[in-house]
């Protein structure tokens, strides 16, 4: 299983149709903590979280959700082109 890491996806959520941070998704200065296995916590603000996702051709080209979705099926398992540690994609 992989995780829903395509920076479209993120994008949609996270900016405004003019690029500004949404406020409704990212209330906090622009971003958002995020929460790592081993306990610690990260500030991202929204460019820098995006920077970490890989675009949906860097992840086979898979399909973009077009709203939020906690669960996501695609028709075979994304590849991607390099390593993204951010989302454990070795």
């Amino acid at each position: 299983m992989a995780p829903l890491a395509t920076r479209e996806y993120w994008a949609k959520l996270m900016k405004n149709a003019d690029g500004t941070p949404n406020r409704n998704f990212v209330p906090h200065i622009g971003g958002q903590n995020v929460a790592f296995r081993d306990g610690h916590s990260k500030f991202f603000n929204v460019d820098s979280f995006l920077a970490k996702c890989p675009t949906a051709a860097q992840y086979g080209n898979v399909p973009v959700p077009s709203s939020e979705n906690m669960a996501w099926t695609v028709s075979s398992a994304p590849t991607w082109s390099q390593p993204w540690p951010f989302w454990n994609l070795q």
